[in-house]
């Protein structure tokens, strides 16, 4: 079975911070404006900021990446600094050129509860969000500080605020990055286990797809001899199709006789797959074989055996799909119902199966598999004894 797995570029895009990230790389960093506080706090020097203060040189500026000095106090960790910075008239809201990171996102990505808890003192905006809607509760879950999100829910910050590219919430970051302690925070702190993520509809993207391919090369052509190029056929709000809890699905038009879609053609990927995502934090954790944050969501009440919203997948054959069979087992001895298939069809025991002898494409292949103290045969033998004769719903 193919590997089911939210956008990757989508959760690396919430998490991106420009030309320059806490991760320390401050690409970008010597072009633009002049900035010399920006540049003194980069390098981490106290004197030289209190001195360049002094003289009057603006506290704001920024260079061309937008990072101010209070940006860079707060992926540095430097308390001090920004209690320098804010002193002297810092901008708590300043935001980075892409995405408009405020340094309040900067220290949570960064893990750094103390400035977190000082800026938030200082009144920074608890719920703020970048240009893709992230919110620092996103961030410091993703980065598994556990006292980042204390405060950060003290001061006012949704822990169920949701991103609106997948509707993912803080406590689905944290699953997907495998964060126990982020999760068991966010949970303490009223997150809701049981929210699935927006769900992709597959069918209508590709009718959007073959639309927008159509009036392409209608201007490709138009242009090649002389003419203006046809406007674009309206779409309506919505930049990507979604269905369930996601925004508005706006119609697709597919008024063009002479190219029908291949829409419920035999084979058609997009009418195979039909939709996509609605993930709990559960299934995320499960997709990742990260056994401490699904037994930490279970402890709190998660559901074991809830299905995920656009295809019908339990924890148990999400793990079991992904070769996490350590995990899968772990599930089945506390109560996982193997029996539950797939809108698909797909078991926990095809799975398994599957896993050992689908065939195996020349590209690089998941090897976690390779890595469990269950086989594909013990995995067999457990469930067929407890009477788990399905393979195909």
């Amino acid at each position: 079975m193919r590997r089911a797995r939210l956008s990757v570029t989508a959760a690396a895009a919430l998490l991106a911070l420009g030309a320059a990230g806490p991760a320390g790389s401050p690409v970008g960093s010597s072009m633009g404006p002049d900035a010399p506080v920006a540049d003194a706090a980069m390098r981490g020097d106290l004197a030289a900021v209190r001195s360049l203060l002094d003289a009057g040189e603006d506290v704001n500026g920024a260079r061309g990446d937008g990072m101010t000095a209070l940006h860079w106090a707060a992926m540095k960790g430097r308390l001090d600094l920004a209690e320098m910075l804010v002193d002297a008239g810092a901008d708590l809201e300043a935001g980075t050129r892409l995405g408009g990171h405020t340094p309040l996102h900067v220290a949570s990505r960064a893990a750094q509860a103390p400035l977190v808890e000082a800026l938030l003192q200082a009144g920074a905006d608890a719920t703020a969000a970048t240009t893709t809607a992230a919110t620092p509760l996103h961030f410091a879950a993703a980065a598994g500080s556990a006292a980042a999100i204390e405060a950060l829910v003290r001061h006012g910050a949704d822990p169920d605020a949701r991103e609106p590219e997948w509707g993912q919430t803080p406590i689905m970051f944290a699953a997907a990055a495998g964060r126990a302690g982020s999760a068991r925070a966010l949970l303490e702190a009223g997150a809701d286990a049981s929210l699935t993520a927006y769900v992709l509809d597959v069918v209508a993207r590709d009718a959007w797809d073959q639309l927008d391919r159509r009036e392409r090369n209608a201007r490709i052509a138009a242009l090649r001899v002389g003419r203006t190029p046809p406007a674009p056929a309206e779409r309506g709000a919505a930049p990507m199709p979604t269905a369930g809890a996601g925004p508005g699905l706006q119609p697709v038009r597919l008024e063009d006789p002479e190219e029908p879609t291949c829409s419920g053609c035999l084979g058609n990927y997009a009418d195979l797959v039909s939709t996509h995502g609605g993930l709990t934090a559960l299934l995320l954790a499960a997709r990742e074989g990260h056994e401490d944050v699904a037994f930490a969501l279970l402890e709190h009440g998660a559901d074991i055996d809830q299905r995920s919203a656009a295809d019908g997948t339990t924890p148990l054959l999400m793990a079991m799909i992904n070769g996490h069979f350590d995990l899968a087992m772990r599930f089945f001895a506390e109560g996982a119902d193997p029996g539950l298939a797939s809108d698909a069809g797909a078991t926990p025991l095809y799975a398994a199966i599957n896993m050992h002898w689908a065939p195996k494409a020349r590209h690089p292949q998941p090897t976690d598999v390779n890595q469990q103290e269950w086989s594909y045969l013990e995995v067999m033998r457990t469930l067929l004894k407890r009477g788990s004769t399905r393979t195909r719903g």
